[in-house]
C-alpha cells in the first residue's frame, strides 16, 4: 500500500483480509494529543504492518525518533528517545486471550467502530504511554548552589513539653 500520509483509520473488512502496511515518516504534530506533551513538532520514522496471524489481528509498528521534552527537574529541554518495535493485538473475541500469552491487546469492542481500525489513535496512545509523568535527563546536573545557603532547622524536640508536664507533681 503506497499512501504518503498515514491513514487515521483503516476498514477492518479489507485490510483483516489482505494486510496493510505503510511506511514513512510523520510530524508528532499530527497526533493531537502528543503535540501538547513535547517542546517542538518533529518527524518519527515510522513502519505499521496490520496482519491476520493464526486467527488473531496483529497490529505491528517500528518507531525511530525522539521527542523533545521538558526535563522536570532542571526544566531545559531534554531528548526522549522512543524508538522500538510494539506489536498489539486486536481481539475479536474473549476466547483469543489465552492464544496470544502476555502480549499486548485490545478489545476490537472498546474501539467503538467495528468496522474501522483507528491504528493513528493507538499509535499516539503507546506514544503517550512512553511519556513518564515526570521526565529528567539521565544526567541532569541541576544547579543547587543557586539556592544560596540553607539554613539550619532548630532540632528541638516538639514532645519535650509533653516530658516536663509528666514530671511536674499535680
Amino acid at each position: 500500500m503506497t499512501q504518503k500520509t498515514l491513514p487515521a483509520n483503516i476498514g477492518l473488512d479489507k485490510y483483516a483480509k489482505l494486510g496493510f502496511h505503510w511506511q514513512g515518516t510523520v510530524l508528532a504534530s499530527e497526533f493531537s494529543r502528543l503535540i501538547g506533551e513535547i517542546l517542538q513538532d518533529t518527524p518519527l520514522s515510522l513502519t505499521v504492518d496490520f496482519i491476520r496471524q493464526d486467527g488473531i489481528l496483529w497490529l505491528t509498528y517500528d518507531v525511530k525518533g525522539t521527542l523533545p521534552v521538558s526535563c522536570q527537574r532542571c526544566l531545559t529541554s531534554a531528548q526522549m528517545d522512543v524508538s522500538g518495535h510494539y506489536q498489539m493485538a486486536i481481539i475479536e473475541h474473549e476466547d483469543q486471550v489465552a492464544q496470544i500469552q502476555d502480549q499486548d491487546y485490545v478489545f476490537l469492542s472498546e474501539l467503538g467502530n467495528p468496522t474501522h481500525l483507528p491504528i493513528k489513535d493507538l499509535i499516539e496512545d503507546e506514544l503517550l504511554l512512553l511519556n513518564p509523568f515526570s521526565f529528567r535527563h539521565e544526567d541532569c546536573e541541576l544547579l543547587t548552589d543557586s539556592v544560596g545557603e540553607i539554613e539550619q532547622a532548630d532540632d528541638d524536640n516538639p514532645f519535650a513539653v509533653l516530658a516536663s508536664l509528666k514530671s511536674k507533681p499535680s
